[in-house]
């Protein structure tokens, strides 16, 4: 959903006028609150990118509002976070990769130049999970688990209790993906995935933070980790059910993963062979690259238990390449010749 210029300007304004005036800061013991413009741009985060699925307007909103507040180093900093979350979230090539990895680099060294105190605190903790959930766009799990290994540390030390669940879900999921990818022992790191998403769905009841995470991302990350181990979990259809109504709570930015969960639901997992269209339409559509790849992977299994490889081999040539990694990897040793 397209965000109107003249409702960016609008936002810009708002979030300018209580800038200038925020004397607020984090709370020592929960950085996420306390911080009056911090909490507005959550909530116009909220509503550009969750809700409208318009990253590249929120991004704009950022950049607006840097030209207004660079007197304000805190803020203009806690904006420079914004244009990276809104840019990072567009598709990207190697030199938007190149260019986002700089961006967090001279954030990172910004925010080391501020006053100590909870806002820096804060503006840190914040870095580090959108560093992470960054490198993993880009495939880089490794870097990746290690920011949300780091913001752990840092959610741990101040109390930040969902920030120590959503991250360190994220650490155990990206290295997960990272022993897909290196094609390392996997067991009990699911086992860890699983007793963290519990955790998670804990700590985050009755949270700002359940509906995206306990309902919605969660479950669809615990989804997409047995598909790609080849796994039917004994809670797999309560997590698709629960993925499925958080859908419709959730907007615009979830609708992809909506669809996802609607074909996953009837595919032969749950018993259905009927579904090859739907993951197709996935695989075409609109959906993020991980989500795309997991749905070929499924197609190629099917392919290759049938025996039909050339269709197998046909469909590992529309596997999408960025962030994706581990994925390729499972496809291509389902592929290999056996010796």
């Amino acid at each position: 959903m397209k965000v109107k210029i003249e409702v960016i300007e609008a936002l810009v304004d708002l979030v300018v006028c209580r800038a200038l005036v925020d004397k607020t800061t984090p709370n020592s013991s929960n950085l996420r609150n306390g911080w009056c413009i911090d909490a507005l741009l959550g909530d116009i985060d909220a509503f550009v990118v969750i809700a409208c699925n318009n990253p590249a307007a929120y991004a704009e909103i950022g950049r607006q509002m840097l030209v207004k507040v660079k007197n304000l180093p805190e803020i203009a900093t806690l904006t420079r976070l914004a244009i990276f979350r809104g840019e990072r979230l567009l598709p990207f090539d190697a030199n938007r990769q190149k260019s986002l990895i700089a961006m967090a680099k001279k954030i990172k060294t910004v925010i080391s130049g501020l006053p100590d105190g909870t806002r820096k605190l804060r503006l840190q903790s914040l870095l580090e999970y959108h560093t992470g959930v960054f490198y993993d766009a880009c495939g880089l799990f490794d870097k990746a688990a290690q920011s949300q290994q780091e913001s752990v540390g840092k959610a741990s030390s101040l109390g930040d209790v969902s920030g120590i669940a959503i991250a360190s879900f994220l650490e155990i999921f990206y290295r997960l993906k990272y022993a897909l990818q290196k094609n390392k022992a996997t067991g009990k790191i699911f086992t860890e995935m699983q007793k963290s998403f519990k955790q998670l769905v804990k700590v985050l009841h009755g949270s700002p933070f359940q509906v995206q995470w306990a309902e919605g991302n969660g479950p669809v990350h615990m989804i997409e980790a047995c598909i790609w181990l080849d796994k039917l979990h004994p809670q797999w259809r309560t997590w698709v059910g629960t993925a499925f109504a958080a859908s419709k709570k959730l907007g615009e930015a979830f609708k992809p993963d909506a669809n996802f969960v609607r074909a996953v639901f009837d595919m032969d997992l749950c018993g259905n062979q009927n579904t090859g269209e739907a993951l197709k339409a996935i695989a075409e559509g609109d959906s993020g690259n991980e989500v795309k790849a997991t749905v070929l992977l499924i197609l190629i299994r099917r392919a290759v238990d049938a025996g039909r490889l050339k269709e197998a081999r046909s469909i590992m040539e529309k596997m999408p390449k960025q962030g994706t990694q581990h994925v390729c990897a499972i496809a291509k040793r389902l592929l290999a010749p056996s010796k």
